[in-house]
């Protein structure tokens, strides 16, 4: 066996030890109760559709939806159903 092969072997063997030393360390639960909690929280609330501008989303008057034509806005906000009399709304989360 060469010097390299030996140097080789030395080493597996040493972290070999090193990996049977090491301490186990105990499995933490996925979520604490507090994130349960949030997460009960979240499934609670309801979202309500609104119309983009009143959610805070400003038009630019000089783009025009290409679907429905409508001033200030463009297709990648179009959605299919219309609500509030605009096809461009969003969801806003309600607060109970």
């Amino acid at each position: 066996m060469s010097g390299i092969e030996h140097a080789i072997f030395a080493l597996a063997a040493a972290i070999n030890r090193l990996a049977d030393a090491a301490p186990v360390v105990p499995e933490t639960p996925a979520y604490t109760m507090a994130s349960d909690r949030i997460k009960a929280e979240m499934h609670k609330a309801q979202f309500e559709p609104v119309c983009m501008d009143e959610a805070g989303v400003p038009t630019r008057f000089k783009l025009r939806c290409s679907i429905c034509n409508e001033l200030g806005r463009n297709a990648r906000s179009h959605r299919d159903e219309m609500r509030d009399g605009t096809h461009h709304w969003v969801d806003k989360k309600v607060i109970e």
